[in-house]
């Protein structure tokens, strides 16, 4: 299986350059960039399915920052994780393609175990199974 990126670490060390140019690098035409916020504001649009869409869609995804959006989101009374969603229909669709051609690129300001209680073991376990964790180390870039 092809693993993607976890960047992980301190707010301003760059995280997002870094994946930015994981982006930019990538030749695919069914890449995707997006902010967990927009994942959430996606959920509240379009519902489980288009959140479901976004995780099975595109060869390379990749979503900035989760970790700091709202955690649950409802459309027409149905309350669900976005990301948890999102997550586990990116890690179910390695079975609709071919594991080697699908990559999932994160970044996020909390630790691995921050990310453990948030989004749960269940969901944890497949971002360890789907991408290689990056600790970014420093101080803020921004000062």
């Amino acid at each position: 299986m092809k693993k993607g990126t976890l960047y992980h670490g301190a707010v301003g060390v760059g995280k997002t350059t870094r994946l930015r140019a994981e982006y930019e690098a990538v030749e695919s035409k069914g890449k995707r960039w997006i902010t967990a916020r927009d994942v959430t504001r996606k959920a509240i649009g379009q519902g489980l399915a288009g959140v479901e869409n976004l995780g099975r869609n595109y060869l390379d995804l990749f979503i900035d920052d989760i970790g700091h959006e709202p955690l649950t989101a409802g459309h027409f009374g149905t309350v669900f994780s976005p990301l948890a969603e999102l997550i586990q229909a990116r890690y179910d669709s390695y079975m609709e393609w071919p594991a080697w051609e699908q990559t999932l690129h994160i970044t996020t300001n909390l630790s691995p175990e921050e990310l453990r209680i948030r989004y749960g073991d269940y969901i944890f376990d497949r971002l360890v199974e789907m991408c290689d964790w990056v600790h970014i180390e420093g101080q803020s870039f921004r000062k």
